[in-house]
C-alpha cells in the first residue's frame, strides 16, 4: 500500500480544494482489489456520527466496473457513512461541470512509464446557489 495524506486543522470556513494527480492503470491482481488516487476532504467526527466526506478521483475497480480501466469516481457522505450518500451517478449531492469526462468515464489513455503522462486536475467546491 502506498498513500500520502496532507492535513490541516482550521477554526475558518474551507469552501473547497483543488488537486492534479497523475492517472495510471495499475495492476489489480484480485477481482476484489482496487487502487485509487484521490481528493479527500473531511469534517466532522465518526465517534459522534456527524463525519462530512466528500471524495473524487479515479479508481480501478474491476469487481464493481467489471474492466481494469481508471475512471472518475465521486462518494459522499453526511453521516460517517451509516445512511446518507451518494456513490458516482447513484445518490445525487454533486454537479458535474466538466464535458471532458463523465463521472464513471474511462480514462482510456493513462500515463505510461517512462512515457506520456496524463494528470487530472480535481476540484471540489461548495456551491451557494440553489440547484
Amino acid at each position: 500500500m502506498h498513500y500520502v495524506i496532507g492535513g490541516m486543522q482550521n477554526q475558518q470556513n474551507i469552501y473547497g480544494t483543488q488537486a492534479t494527480m497523475n492517472v495510471w492503470r495499475p495492476v489489480i491482481e484480485g477481482f476484489n482489489e482496487f487502487s485509487l488516487g484521490q481528493v479527500w476532504l473531511t469534517s466532522g467526527s465518526y465517534k459522534t456520527k456527524d463525519l462530512n466526506s466528500i471524495e473524487a478521483g479515479w479508481q480501478v475497480y474491476p469487481e464493481f466496473y467489471m474492466d481494469s480501466q481508471p475512471r472518475l469516481f465521486i462518494f459522499w457522505t453526511t453521516d460517517a457513512y451509516n445512511l446518507t450518500g451518494g456513490y458516482n451517478l447513484r445518490g445525487g449531492g454533486f454537479v458535474q461541470t466538466s464535458k471532458n469526462i463523465m463521472v464513471e468515464g474511462a480514462i482510456l489513455q493513462p500515463s505510461v512509464f517512462g512515457g506520456d503522462q496524463v494528470d487530472l486536475t480535481i476540484k471540489i467546491w461548495k456551491c451557494f446557489i440553489k440547484v
